[in-house]
């Protein structure tokens, strides 16, 4: 367990260090265009479309990050006055709802991306479009997954421990 513990814990720093290059690169490709722009240079002819890309990327790789510690959005206006057991339910149901969602989000997007891979369309500088949108279904399967373990996690917890 220590040695699945020690690789899930380099798996996030791994994710996290993916995620905060990704919108470095975004960032200073932006800050750059901006610039070569202002003094009258063209820039880089399809660093507009890489900052959309990226824009895409960081979205969903920080969604997966955000589930990894429950931290994503939701709107929790009336969970907190609820009864411990009810509460748990809730929170158990937008956890199945939301990993069930994804699943089929998910098989949407990959139906997506094979017909992406079918059409050969390229993106932008050589790289396919389907390259560019394979993350949407990885990100939405990772979701899904994280989302049935928050789910097994909010079962084995006690109902008082929930939403605290």
């Amino acid at each position: 367990m220590l040695m699945f513990s020690q690789f899930l814990r380099r798996l996030h720093q791994l994710e996290d260090m993916v995620l905060t290059g990704m919108f470095l690169l975004m960032l200073l490709l932006s800050v750059a265009q901006i610039v070569a722009r202002n003094f009258g240079v063209a820039g880089l002819v399809w660093g507009d479309e890489l900052a959309r890309v990226l824009v895409l990327w960081v979205g969903l790789l920080g969604a997966m990050a955000a589930a990894r510690t429950d931290k994503h959005l939701r709107i929790d206006l009336f969970t907190r006055l609820l009864k411990p057991v009810t509460r748990k339910f809730v929170v158990l149901t937008a956890q199945v709802g939301t990993a069930l969602v994804s699943v089929v989000a998910a098989y949407g997007a990959l139906t997506f991306v094979m017909d992406e891979y079918s059409y050969g369309s390229i993106a932008f500088a050589g790289v396919p479009t389907w390259v560019t949108m394979s993350v949407i279904p990885f990100a939405l399967g990772v979701l899904a997954l994280r989302y049935l373990v928050l789910a097994i996690l909010t079962i084995l917890t006690s109902a008082t421990e929930i939403g605290r």
